[in-house]
C-alpha cells in the first residue's frame, strides 16, 4: 500500500525519485482505469475486466484473466492481514524518541492475524445498510 510501502521507496530512490515513481505509476493506473471506464460506457457488460479480454482477444485469455484477478485479491486479503499485524508490532527508535506498544510486541503475529480476520468476517456479515452507515459516519468525523 501507499503508507506501508513508501518507506522502501524513500530509502532506495530518495524523496524526488519516490515522487517521480508515484506520479509515473499513478499516470499509468489512471490511464488503464480510464480506458476500462470508456470501454464499459461504450459496451456495458458484467465483469468487464474478464469479459473484454474474452471478447476481444480469446476465451482462454479471458479465463486466465479471471483466475489471475481472483488470485490477486485472495493474496491481497492475506497481505493486508499481515500488514495490520506488522503495523501493530511497529517500533520506532531514533535515539531521541522511542515508541513501542508492549502488548503488540509480546503477542504473536498469528494471534493478530486471527483477530483481524474474525473482525473482517464479522463486519462483512452485517447488512449493507449498516456498513454504509458506518462508512458514512467515519467519513464525517471532523477533527476540528
Amino acid at each position: 500500500g501507499l503508507f506501508l510501502g513508501c518507506g522502501s521507496s524513500l530509502a532506495s530512490a530518495g524523496p524526488g525519485g519516490a515522487v517521480v515513481a508515484y506520479v509515473l505509476m499513478g499516470t499509468i493506473i489512471s490511464s488503464v482505469i480510464s480506458c476500462l471506464g470508456e470501454m464499459t460506457a461504450l459496451m456495458p457488460v458484467n465483469a468487464p475486466v474478464m469479459e473484454f479480454p474474452r471478447r476481444f482477444v480469446s476465451r482462454g485469455v479471458g479465463f486466465a484473466v479471471g483466475w489471475i484477478y481472483w488470485f490477486a485479491y485472495a493474496v491481497l486479503a492475506g497481505e493486508q492481514l499481515v500488514a495490520v499485524s506488522n503495523a501493530i508490532k511497529f517500533r520506532y527508535d531514533d535515539g531521541k524518541t522511542f515508541l513501542q506498544w508492549e502488548v503488540g510486541e509480546r503477542v504473536d503475529n498469528a494471534v493478530w492475524i486471527s483477530v483481524f480476520l474474525v473482525l473482517v468476517v464479522i463486519f462483512n456479515m452485517f447488512p449493507v445498510r449498516v456498513c454504509v452507515h458506518r462508512l458514512w459516519t467515519l467519513g464525517n468525523i471532523d477533527d476540528r
